[in-house]
């Protein structure tokens, strides 16, 4: 890793880590690892969908879909976590939300549309 990071990457990914945190939490938190591998999920926004340019709560996540924003990661890549109600959602942004997996994909539809 230590090379890789050197060598000018900004991320290193190790797949012995990755597996080993994975047991750790399995084993100690069980039932958290299972509602987020089934039920969260990164949405794209295209700039044509009716997503864009509206606020979270002008979009109306919650009530047409049953999904939970958790956070929206910026075209920049800068993260915004448990953004507030009135936050926009723009061409570009990726919304991270929580939901079941019907929901998700019907969010995703239009989200991409």
């Amino acid at each position: 890793m230590s090379k890789l990071k050197r060598a000018g990457a900004t991320r290193v990914i190790s797949p012995y880590q990755i597996g080993a945190m994975q047991i750790a939490h399995t084993a100690l938190r069980p039932a958290v690892v299972d509602f987020f591998e089934l039920a969260i999920e990164e949405i794209p926004v295209t700039s044509s969908s009716p997503l864009s340019n509206r606020s979270i709560l002008e979009a109306n996540l919650r009530q047409r879909f049953g999904v939970i924003v958790v956070g929206i990661q910026r075209r920049d890549a800068s993260m915004e976590f448990n953004p507030e109600p009135d936050t926009a959602i723009r061409p570009g942004d990726k919304l991270v939300v929580l939901g079941r997996p019907q929901s998700l994909k019907r969010l995703e539809l239009e989200a991409l549309a």
